[in-house]
């Protein structure tokens, strides 16, 4: 499931003080433990059946085992409907793995467990609706185990509440254990159907009908709680401070209302059921697998948001994680410093140990100095070398000739690596031309051919429509636009929700209308790679800290920050704060990007070193629903002594007429400036898109998502 689930705060387990080392009992190591559930057949015949789990679980042992020292007879697996009922993803046995679990922790022990499969949302008993366990709209998300049943007015038979996941979790943390939870579905009960078997994505999502929810329960449960809502009513997540001595983290795959999908990996792999995973799994399991050192869980959360925004830009699933998530990955401690980025060579070249993670991507330019232990200079530049391919954790890279240096092939092994220039890579607009007939497809390329050249530039177009992120589709008399679902497109042109729709009859019009929108959406998706392409700040690299907080109107104190319940809703206030916790002083610009593409730039200023500045409160309008967040940028005045000015990347959402005027940053700009006014606008940059390291600003991000209410 995908959303948090919260902590009772229960109190410590009577059992773990009596089951206590003694004084004279030696300490025991701390053990690691693992709970893997894969649900794949379910036995009511409405739901779809899911392929990835069967391979998500497997492929998590192997990471476990093989990268951080688990042992095979600590690792319970519960997957698929195997002949031997003890082995099948049941409620009981859930339940009573986790009851183990419990029984077995003792201060200090790693214990990890993974859910793969189905979640739903289902209507919440009012009776269980009290100021501790409230559900804002009505729902309650749970995870379906293999053997669900039908819904009843008491509830969905043998589904597993978020209550009672958070029960357990509490339970852990109480024994001492740290706990790492990944929620590998969704949990959308109104999210469009997913395709047939031979989609390339496959939707971990089902209808409220298949699970027999009648749309009156539905409509009851909203009705019920926009009735009861009172403000601070706000889930705090799974690791409420001082309820237990260990720790709890919990990763989702996606916000609720969105789809946690399952597809081939790697990407070229046939669509065929040994190379379904969850997207969610296979990506935090790829990193893992490839990491060259510890880190902490909010570097490979950002690792994977970064990956996620490179390569599905602003179309979900919004993968987010919450509770401590400073603490080492599997460890106990917090995360040490990062040593410096270093050179090596082996039999397949030259390659350096980071990648993704702090930002270094194909393309990101590197300048090489000598090793640690090496008389000369540490600035001195022996050469640079380019970025080949990267995965997270480790870039492959070859000599290039930059400046005055030549490409030089003997760069010793150990040199310490520092970027140059990172690169956002393809920027431009991934679409693809869906069309029922030869004459509909003619309209298409014809409004594509008559964009202007600067405007054709910013797209894209992949020879596999499932491969594209965004599809203009014929439906009828109108081209519709709308995310590529990851699927081949159906004959009735049912494919999802439109973000804007253009009239076909009047070609002129519909190239103008489509030529405006395409150019928001490279814009819109530039910044977010730029911010995404910027490695996180930590203690031992300070820099720009954003936080968005709950507020429960224009005044009041707030109630916690929206990333321990990263959804907002219309109506909803929120109070924003920006802390440098650098040494320079900087200009802070700040820009809001919604879920309709629109960016609207919000006046900051200057934050001085060590200071913190808090902006008037916003509410959420009710104009948009989707992945909505803010982007700011950290310039120190030292390097700009004028005031950057963004104003210029100001537009209105989709399908409303962009200002007559657009501003520039001026000759008073910083470099950064005209650096992100060129990447944005797509007026010099083609493809690649590279940042100067020497005029990277500090950046930090936020993100939610805004939902639409069941019933209005």
């Amino acid at each position: 499931m995908t959303r948090r689930v919260r902590s009772l705060g229960l109190a410590l387990d009577l059992l773990a003080l009596l089951g206590a080392s003694t004084a004279q009992e030696p300490p025991r190591p701390p053990a690691r433990r693992a709970l893997l559930v894969g649900c794949t057949r379910y036995q009511l015949a409405s739901i779809r059946e899911l392929w990835g789990p069967a391979n998500d679980a497997p492929m998590w042992s192997r990471l476990l085992v093989g990268g951080f020292g688990f042992r095979e007879a600590d690792i319970t697996r519960l997957v698929g409907w195997p002949d031997d009922p003890a082995g099948r993803p049941t409620r009981d046995n859930i339940a009573a793995a986790l009851d183990r679990l419990v029984a077995q922790s003792a201060e200090g022990d790693q214990v990890v467990i993974i859910l793969s499969g189905h979640g739903a949302q289902v209507p919440v008993d009012p009776a269980r609706q009290t100021p501790d366990n409230f559900e804002p709209d009505g729902l309650d998300e749970v995870f379906l185990p293999a053997d669900v049943r039908e819904w009843t007015p008491q509830g969905v038979k043998n589904a597993i509440l978020d209550d009672e996941i958070g029960a357990w979790l509490d339970r852990l943390k109480a024994k001492g254990a740290h706990v790492w939870i990944v929620f590998d579905s969704c949990h959308s009960g109104t999210m469009t159907r997913g395709g047939g078997p031979d989609d390339a994505e496959r939707p971990r999502t089902i209808r409220p009908e298949a699970l027999g929810i009648p749309d009156r329960a539905l409509a009851d449960a909203a009705a019920w709680a926009r009735t009861h809502d009172k403000e601070g009513n706000v889930d705090p997540g799974p690791a409420r401070p001082g309820a237990g001595r260990g720790s709890v983290v919990a990763f989702y795959a996606a916000q609720p209302f969105e789809e946690s999908p399952e597809l081939p990996r790697p990407a070229e792999a046939p669509q065929v059921r040994e190379n379904y995973y969850g997207l969610f799994s296979y990506t935090l399991t790829e990193a893992l697998s490839r990491r060259r050192g510890p880190l902490s869980y909010r570097e490979l959360a950002h690792d994977v948001a970064t990956r996620y925004r490179a390569d599905r830009r602003s179309r979900p699933p919004t993968a987010f994680a919450e509770g401590d998530l400073d603490r080492e990955v599997m460890g106990s401690a917090d995360r040490p410093g990062r040593p410096p980025m270093s050179l090596s060579r082996g039999v397949g070249g030259l390659s350096v140990d980071a990648g993704g993670l702090l930002g270094v991507a194909a393309g990101t330019l590197l300048s090489v100095h000598p090793p640690a232990d090496d008389p000369r200079p540490a600035e001195t530049i022996l050469g640079y070398v380019r970025v080949v391919d990267a995965s997270p954790f480790a870039a492959r890279v070859a000599p290039v000739a930059h400046g005055d240096l030549p490409a030089v092939a003997g760069l010793p092994d150990g040199a310490v690596c520092r970027p140059v220039e990172r690169s956002l890579g393809d920027a431009r607009v991934s679409l693809a031309l869906v069309a029922p007939s030869p004459a509909a497809a003619r309209a298409l390329r014809d409004a594509l051919a008559g964009l202007p050249e600067a405007t054709r530039a910013l797209v894209a177009e992949p020879a596999d429509p499932s491969r594209a992120e965004w599809w203009l589709q014929v439906v009828g008399d109108a081209a519709h636009l709308r995310h590529g679902p990851g699927r081949s497109p159906s004959a009735a042109g049912d494919d999802g929700p439109t973000f804007e729709r253009y009239p076909l009859a009047d070609p002129s019009r519909l190239a103008s209308a489509v030529g405006r929108d395409l150019a928001k959406l490279y814009r819109w998706q530039a910044l977010w790679r730029v911010a995404g392409a910027a490695p996180p700040s930590t203690a031992d690299e300070p820099g720009l800290r954003l936080e968005v907080l709950r507020a429960p109107g224009p005044a009041g104190a707030t109630t916690g920050p929206i990333e321990a319940a990263p959804t907002l809703r219309p109506g909803d206030w929120i109070e924003i704060r920006l802390t440098n916790d650098g040494r320079d002083d900087l200009w802070v610009s700040l820009l809001s990007l919604d879920a309709r593409f629109g960016i609207t730039p919000i006046p900051v200023g200057s934050v001085r070193a060590g200071r913190s500045a808090r902006l008037p409160r916003l509410v959420v309008g009710d104009d948009a629903f989707g992945p909505e967040g803010l982007v700011a940028f950290g310039t120190p005045i030292e390097a700009a002594r004028d005031e950057p000015d963004f104003r210029f990347l100001e537009q209105e959402p989709l399908g409303q007429p962009a200002p007559a005027q657009r501003l520039r940053g001026g000759s008073g700009s910083s470099p950064f400036t005209r650096l992100l006014e060129s990447a944005a606008l797509g007026e010099s940059s083609r493809g690649l898109v590279t940042i100067p390291v020497a005029v990277e600003p500090r950046v930090a991000a936020s993100t939610w998502v805004t939902v639409r209410p069941i019933l209005k």
